[in-house]
């Protein structure tokens, strides 16, 4: 069975009985089509922040639906979608979403055509064999509990309370965290790695952190285990020059390791002379790192007059900051980015040489570094000593069931300092189920 999930206002077969189109064609391929529109934003927490317009991929949806254009046609003549129309070549696909009247929640739709079904389900090569990798992860999802009527209560709320306030696409944000519901109670699992970052990307990931809390297993609350600031501490590996030694030790980081293209095309002598030259910046980054880099940055950056309200908003900054591109340091509204190179000039200009031919370099290689981390060396080691400790991966951060956290933390400790040489912070929380009208705190459960 093959579920997709439509407005629960649009009764599919019987607009297309009272409409019928004047080409060949396949009521669940309508379905598959629409289904993106709610399914894309369910897998990619916060893409709904900037626009509602959904981006489709046209060589993904022709795999599928060869004549997919008229199918496309078809829906924004008869006013069912809405396209942006704004297409750049390598960069950004045509976004659709659907007309105000049909941006109300939605409901389960089941696709039944067998060769839509087959192709849509299909594991290939790499799939198959990062399932394999990863198999005593991907097996704990079998004995997850999911308080399913106390998330979709809350979410619910939330919902009502966010159209009230007018809040940006409300009805595409909570049609996207209901999907997720929905999964998690037809228990609905998927795993996958991604090709570029080696990420694992789950039910849990695309989770909004808020449902977390009605997750348990066999009856047991889970705990979460956060690598606190963990992308600006696993750069730090980038500011030793044993990172770009061809050979090192079994266990440490080295850029070959991580990626040997990258290796090949970054000017590693020069990367060098800026370690060597620039101790000091690096050392001041480490303890900025060290005790809450978000926060420095927040407080740097609340002195210059620029508003920075909460930590999570810091954080995003920090993003910004590190994985943006050179060319964006002129702009006007790059002063985070500025005032990171007043404090840390050596740390950004080392940065900047993995930027240099490809804007997005940078970001890929600290991904695969989070992925080596936590599913090769972390979490392979836990189920090694301990094949009786349940665990998921949500990037950085490891769920475990309450009882068995103090151990996992201690492995996630040692295994960080015996690949960068730096001792993390681990912050721990019992997950556990907010009520219907309360938010999500805004400090720390989701660091990154």
């Amino acid at each position: 069975m093959l579920i997709k999930y439509l407005p629960c206002n649009l009764d599919i077969d019987k607009f297309l009985s009272d409409a019928p189109p004047n080409f060949k064609y396949s009521r669940d391929c309508f379905v598959y089509i629409m289904g993106l529109i709610t399914e894309i934003p369910a897998n990619t927490k916060d893409m709904l922040d900037k626009s509602t317009f959904v981006s489709i991929n046209a060589s993904i949806l022709k795999s599928h639906v060869h004549d997919y254009r008229v199918y496309l046609d078809y829906l924004l003549q008869h006013n069912i979608l809405e396209t942006d129309n704004h297409y750049v070549v390598e960069e950004k696909s045509k976004g659709y979403r659907f007309t105000p009247a049909y941006q109300t929640p939605v409901q389960p739709i089941e696709i039944t055509k067998f060769t839509l079904v087959k192709g849509l389900t299909k594991e290939g090569k790499w799939e198959r064999s990062m399932c394999n990798k990863y198999r005593e992860l991907k097996s704990w999802f079998n004995q997850l509990q999911f308080d399913h009527g106390g998330a979709e209560l809350w979410l619910k709320k939330k919902y009502i309370s966010d159209v009230k306030a007018g809040v940006y696409g409300a009805t595409a944000k909570y049609n996207a965290n209901l999907m997720n519901v929905y999964r998690l109670k037809d228990k609905d699992y998927y795993f996958r790695v991604d090709v570029k970052g080696l990420r694992a990307h789950t039910n849990l990931t695309s989770l909004k952190s808020e449902l977390r809390g009605w997750l348990s297993w066999k009856g047991k609350q889970l705990v979460s285990c956060d690598l606190k600031c963990a992308q600006p501490l696993l750069l730090s590996a980038l500011l030793q020059e044993a990172f770009y030694e061809k050979t090192s030790t079994k266990d440490t980081f080295t850029l070959h390791k991580l990626n040997p293209k990258l290796y090949k095309t970054i000017d590693i002598d020069k990367v060098k002379r800026l370690i060597c030259n620039g101790q000091q910046d690096i050392n001041n980054y480490m303890r900025a790192v060290n005790d809450d880099i978000y926060l420095y940055m927040q407080n740097e950056l609340t002195k210059k007059g620029y508003s920075v309200p909460t930590r999570d908003n810091a954080k995003d900054i920090m993003y910004s900051v590190l994985y943006s591109s050179n060319r964006f340091f002129a702009q006007p509204e790059a002063l985070p980015k500025r005032l990171f190179y007043e404090l840390f000039p050596s740390v950004y200009n080392i940065l900047c040489c993995f930027k240099r031919s490809e804007p997005n370099a940078l970001a890929i290689l600290m991904q695969r570094a989070e992925s080596s981390l936590m599913l090769d060396r972390i979490t392979k080691r836990i189920s090694k000593e301990k094949p009786d400790v349940a665990l998921f991966t949500i990037h950085d951060a490891i769920l475990t069931p309450d009882g068995t956290q103090d151990y996992c933390v201690k492995v996630m400790v040692e295994e960080t300092i015996r690949i960068i040489g730096v001792s993390p912070k681990v912050e721990q929380e019992l997950l556990s189920p907010l009520k219907p009208d309360e938010p999500k705190k805004d400090s720390s459960p989701d660091i990154a």
